[in-house]
């Protein structure tokens, strides 16, 4: 069972024992409950789209070094927005899990009489709506992630329709510049440090590309605003948009809304 379910259900476990009391809002507390579980319900599809974007990575990886060299198929690009796409993933996991936090620490406080029921629901109102905008994108990222592995088995299917003439020359065409893939080789990740630059000479990001992830907290509790570009969102390229590959719309979440202080 995960740790953060298990506190929860000490939670409940306190509310059982001080049930009689009438400063406890049972129906609250479940709600606050019923958050915390969709947004691990969110974390479950997300560490699967992860995985999946991983897979991907390493398959790239092995690709036949002609087709990384030859710019007509576009891998440089698709290697750079499967980094970032992972990234983003990795981003909305790490948020959410403060969030969590935060939601379990609000219940906390409440169920121990350190919150006022107002002042509890005030707090925890952001991080709810936050939860189920999380949870309305998980179905674009999964669509995302289907897309780019689409687009590199049509990469590969015509990389294997080329003469072996045309693959020899494609072998010896000068290796493109890759973005820093550290995070998806094993190492440390970018969310601890933001971005990490690509080095000197580095292809830049095509148009279109996903953009690298920002400073690694947002305010706590800001929800994406209604129609704005999602953490994930694969805006297609001029190119792309002609054929129709990795050019997914941008899920609808809520308003930006920042938590009030609590009083220390």
């Amino acid at each position: 069972m995960p740790y953060s379910n298990m506190r929860t259900l000490t939670f409940l476990a306190l509310l059982l024992l001080v049930g009689g009391c009438n400063r406890i809002d049972s129906a609250f507390v479940e709600q606050l409950q019923s958050g915390i579980s969709r947004a691990n319900e969110n974390q479950e599809a997300f560490e699967a789209s992860k995985q999946k974007v991983r897979a991907l990575f390493e398959k790239m990886e092995k690709a036949p070094q002609g087709l990384k060299n030859n710019p007509k198929f576009g891998y440089a690009e698709l290697y750079g927005r499967v980094v970032q796409l992972n990234d983003a993933i990795t981003s909305m996991i790490t948020n959410q899990n403060e969030m969590i936090s935060k939601v379990e620490g609000i219940m906390a406080d409440y169920t121990d009489g350190k919150l006022k029921k107002e002042e509890a629901q005030k707090e925890a109102e952001v991080f709810l709506k936050n939860f189920e905008g999380y949870h309305g994108r998980i179905g674009r990222m999964q669509t995302i992630v289907s897309d780019a592995e689409k687009t590199y088995d049509s990469m590969l299917s015509q990389w294997e329709a080329l003469s072996e003439a045309e693959k020899i020359a494609s072998a010896n065409m000068p290796a493109p510049a890759l973005p820093d893939a550290t995070n998806l080789k094993g190492g440390s990740t970018l969310m601890s440090t933001g971005a990490t630059p690509a080095p000197p000479g580095a292809q830049q990001p095509a148009a279109g590309a996903l953009t690298p992830n920002g400073p690694t907290t947002p305010p706590q509790g800001t929800a994406p605003a209604a129609g704005a570009k999602q953490p994930g969102a694969l805006a297609p390229t001029p190119q792309q948009q002609q054929t129709g590959t990795l050019s997914p719309t941008s899920p609808t979440s809520p308003g930006t809304l920042i938590p009030p202080k609590r009083e220390q």
